[in-house]
């Protein structure tokens, strides 16, 4: 049965991009559906910055003020999501320059305008 979800609805298992793992032990399925290209706990421990150093996750702004963005698992780059003191990881399948147009290519790959 899918929940009100817009016009999609609820996936049954959705896997991580860079291992395969399903997201099923790390995430909620309708968080995970949210937020395209999510990548496992496991892959995200393994992060780096742009320097090649573990990725900083002391972020709280939305935006990664102050965690590291963009960050890179297995030479993938992704983008982080800093929210209410945690985050999520997401791999970036456009080569994205900014956080900001990769979230304007996940929102015109979604259906939207391409406006935010």
């Amino acid at each position: 049965m899918a929940e009100d979800r817009g016009d999609r609805p609820s996936p049954a298992v959705i896997y991580c991009p860079i291992c395969g793992k399903t997201l099923a032990e790390d995430f909620d399925i309708e968080l995970a559906a949210d937020y395209p290209g999510l990548v496992c706990k496991p892959c995200d421990g393994r992060s780096l910055n742009v320097e090649g150093q573990p990725a900083r996750s002391e972020g709280t702004g939305a935006y990664g003020e102050d965690g590291d963005n963009p960050v890179f698992i297995d030479s993938q780059r992704c983008w982080r999501r800093y929210r209410f003191g945690g985050w999520l990881t997401m791999i970036d399948p456009y080569d994205s320059e900014s956080l900001e147009a990769f979230y304007e290519h996940q929102h015109t790959d979604r259906g939207g305008s391409g406006q935010r």
